[in-house]
């Protein structure tokens, strides 16, 4: 792995904006990695954006623990590469340095991938009670509305539909199947 911190081995690498900004450094050290990485460490995993997320919710929602994505890093490596652990184990989660906004998008993102929220774009006949029946059927189907955008006036839709978007906490990705299924069953077109 040395031959990767090498400074020339760097050149043209395009760097991109990261929720683990504490981790992004203009240049690896030569230094820490003869001096320690290749001494004392045993694998190197590279995590994505979204596994850095999913670690995020994972520590709020299991460890009741906020961190930030550096912090979170080396949880989302120990899921990556299922390392065997056991119980005297520990992964160091130093820094708490979330912005509000990021979180939040980082929640949003993680209970999405998990099918506990999702947003359902439909498009149906502009007909009076059209909005209760579809609501119904989402009650019916168990999961909460947390939003309801409602669009007449767009120039894709024909003059005699509506569309409309619904914001949904669900139970996982089968629950969201059986939500739309109803929905077209009801007449809905669902949008993509």
């Amino acid at each position: 792995m040395m031959h990767l911190f090498r400074g020339e081995a760097l050149k043209g690498v395009v760097r991109k904006p990261t929720i683990a900004d504490g981790l992004a450094v203009k240049n690896p050290s030569a230094d820490m990695c003869a001096s320690y990485i290749s001494k004392l460490v045993d694998d190197v995993v590279t995590v994505k954006e979204d596994e850095i997320a999913e670690a995020i919710v994972m520590l709020l929602e299991r460890a009741k623990t906020v961190v930030e994505g550096s912090a979170a890093v080396g949880m989302a490596a120990a899921a990556k590469a299922n390392w065997n652990l056991g119980e005297k184990t520990c992964i160091l989660l130093c820094g708490g340095n979330i912005d509000l906004n990021t979180i939040s998008k980082v929640i949003e993102r993680g209970l999405s991938e998990k099918g506990r929220l999702t947003r359902i774009r439909v498009t149906v006949l502009d007909r009076p009670g059209i909005l209760h029946q579809l609501t119904g059927v989402i009650a019916d189907q168990r999961a909460n509305i947390l939003q309801v955008d409602h669009d007449r006036l767009s120039a894709h839709l024909a003059l005699s539909e509506t569309q409309i978007e619904f914001l949904l906490e669900t139970k996982s990705q089968d629950h969201i199947d059986q939500i739309k299924e109803s929905l077209r069953q009801l007449g809905a077109t669902i949008q993509v």
